[in-house]
């Protein structure tokens, strides 16, 4: 979980054999008589060989037209996207308007079909919906605010409240409405619209907010005619992700996030289909988490307003769960547990601070020291599993992150307790580290827990871990396929979903392999994946625009996997991503410019930056 850090803009640049193509964007079109031909192959090998055969063909784009210009005309709408040879890499990139029309968020749905006629919809249709979950009934009202964003809603009642709508019904359709949330749910939904009704139908409270999330990003306020539309109805769509695990780590040790920040965290997730906050409370730098049964741990905070209450953090749980969000938490153990021990200092190995090949320089980053892992008097074992316990009474979440990682083995040769244990047992520091890493598993599973662990867990132990553990992939792709193999489900994060790796461009959100080299028998072993937002160089001035709006490229990937394995694939993607920008900011939520800082070419500031 060490990072290296450096930042740059997004620039897509495409290297070809002999003429360098590079993708260029405009919110603009070429000139009609800049078209030498147009070919029916639009496939990028065809039209770049086409090109490169033509003397006065300087630029192709995904439509097939051939040119022999890059001049471009204004206009309001994404036409194409220009594939150029030498043009300069400050330009923008391309973008090629889908000719489907297909709802704004950057999480695509599978589409069965779709008409040409726009529909308008009243905020009304929302009012007589009722249900016996609590949960779909605040997430329907939720909605409603969501969608009709341009409305004053006065005790519920619309300005709109006399204004005729061509939809007249919404039916949804949930035959379980129980509230319980959680790993391998069913979550796939279908979404009618005709001309005169909506219908929602899933087998899940948390499946209907998928879809609502769908519906919301379907219709738009139309300023012209003070009305919401629907565009190209009737629609019918059938969804459902590919991973069953769609998630963001947050770092609460290395800089605290305040509550208020978290909730716009999960409200976030919710709006692009992720559904796993890994909260990653802990670790060497800080303990803000109150423990009752050993109250002296937060002392390891860094000040007393920087802590999460028992109250707060049930509130987040339970506000996350009414966003269609599972809470996992990680307690990482036995490294990264320095601040473990501020409050109880026996928890930690004697002698460390002088032991070599030990990270001792506490308190600071790079401070790395593990648990004691035999010594009576800690009682560190015991500490460990009371964490454990209490957290299983705050954390519903069937899967609970033990760490494992990153152990500095060196930071126990200059304990005699230690070394006298190894003699007098036959042991070595690894069969120590192991033996904690398979202490911690056996109390999570007593408490009917999953646990997951970190790559360096597995790749150190194989198949001696608890066949039940997830691996959680973080260094290498091929340890996906290695762990798969031997029976293990993994997560993968590996460096291209690193957030605070900031020349992690789009692209790589978008396209990293997470079943790189995993054959068809074993993909069902790879639940999902995770973006990981480490915390040591970012706070919460910072966090969100961070991780939004590239994280999105990640949320397609594990919901509709193949989408960025076709033809043209990221640049069909790139406009989903503007416009899903604009959504997050609309909403409240802060999102880094995807392309420059620069003042916008035309008038639509989110779309343009």
């Amino acid at each position: 979980m060490r990072r290296g850090v450096c930042f740059s803009f997004l620039f897509f640049i495409l290297q070809v054999d002999s003429t360098a193509y590079k993708f260029i964007q405009y919110q603009t079109a070429q000139r009609a008589n800049n078209t030498i031909s147009i070919s029916s192959d639009t496939r990028y090998e065809v039209l770049k060989s086409l090109c490169d055969s033509l003397s006065d063909c300087v630029a192709f784009d995904t439509s097939g037209a051939l040119l022999n210009s890059s001049s471009y005309i204004s206009t309001t709408e994404w036409i194409t996207s220009i594939c150029d040879a030498g043009h300069p890499t400050t330009e923008r990139l391309a973008i090629a308007k889908e000719k489907q029309v297909i709802y704004n968020g950057l999480v695509r749905s599978y589409i069965h079909r779709h008409g040409d006629v726009t529909v308008t919809v009243s905020p009304n249709i929302f009012d007589d919906l009722s249900f016996s979950s609590k949960v779909l009934t605040r997430a329907v009202k939720r909605y409603k605010r969501l969608i009709f964003s341009h409305t004053i809603f006065e005790e519920e009642t619309s300005i709109f409240k006399s204004q005729p709508s061509d939809v007249q019904t919404i039916n949804i359709i949930c035959p379980s409405q129980n509230e319980t949330l959680g790993p391998g749910m069913d979550e796939s939904y279908s979404l009618t619209i005709t001309e005169s009704s909506i219908r929602i139908k899933a087998e899940n409270v948390f499946a209907i907010m998928h879809a609502l999330e769908t519906l919301s990003q379907m219709i738009t306020y139309n300023f012209d005619t003070s009305t919401y539309d629907i565009a190209n109805a009737p629609w019918k769509i059938e969804d459902d992700p590919d991973f069953e695990h769609r998630g963001i780590l947050i770092d609460t040790s290395r800089h605290f996030q305040p509550v208020s920040i978290l909730k716009k965290l999960i409200e976030s997730l919710s709006y692009a289909k992720f559904n796993v906050l890994h909260w990653h409370v802990v670790d060497a730098n800080s303990f803000p988490m109150e423990v009752k049964s050993y109250p002296k741990l937060w002392q390891g905070a860094y000040r007393r307003e920087e802590r999460y209450t028992q109250a707060e953090i049930s509130h987040l749980v339970n506000y996350a769960r009414d966003h269609g969000i599972r809470v996992m938490v990680e307690f990482d153990n036995p490294a990264h547990t320095y601040a473990w021990g501020i409050g109880y200092p026996d928890i930690l190995p004697e002698g460390w601070q002088e032991a070599e090949n030990c990270p001792n320089t506490c308190p600071n980053l790079d401070c790395d020291v593990p648990m004691d892992p035999v010594n009576p008097l800690s009682k560190q074992r015991q500490i460990v599993s009371g964490v454990i316990r209490e957290a299983t009474t705050l954390f519903p979440e069937n899967l609970l992150h033990l760490g494992g990682d990153e152990v500095p083995l060196g930071c126990w040769n200059k304990s005699s307790t230690i070394l006298q244990h190894t003699i007098q047992y036959n042991k070595t520091l690894q069969d120590l580290y192991l033996e904690f890493v398979q202490a911690s598993q056996r109390v999570a599973v007593d408490q009917g827990r999953t646990p997951v662990n970190w790559e360096e867990v597995y790749v150190n132990f194989g198949t001696l871990l608890d066949p039940r553990v997830i691996v959680h992939v973080w260094l290498s792709l091929d340890t996906v396929r290695r762990a798969a193999q031997d029976g293990y489900r993994v997560i993968v994060s590996n460096g291209w979903w690193y957030l605070d790796h900031w020349d992690n461009d789009f692209e790589r959100y978008y396209r990293n392999e997470l079943l790189y080299n995993v054959t068809e028998e074993l993909r069902g072993k790879v639940i999902g994946g995770e973006v990981c937002m480490w915390g040591e160089r970012m706070d919460s001035s910072q966090m969100l625009r961070l991780i939004w709006p590239k994280a999105a490229g990640a949320a397609e990937r594990l919901w509709n996997y193949n989408e960025a394995e076709g033809q043209w694939a990221l640049e069909k993607a790139l406009p989903r991503l503007r416009r899903f920008r604009c959504l997050l900011i609309d909403r409240g939520i802060s999102a880094d410019a995807v392309y420059s800082w620069a003042n916008p070419a035309h008038p639509s500031a989110c779309m343009d930056t």
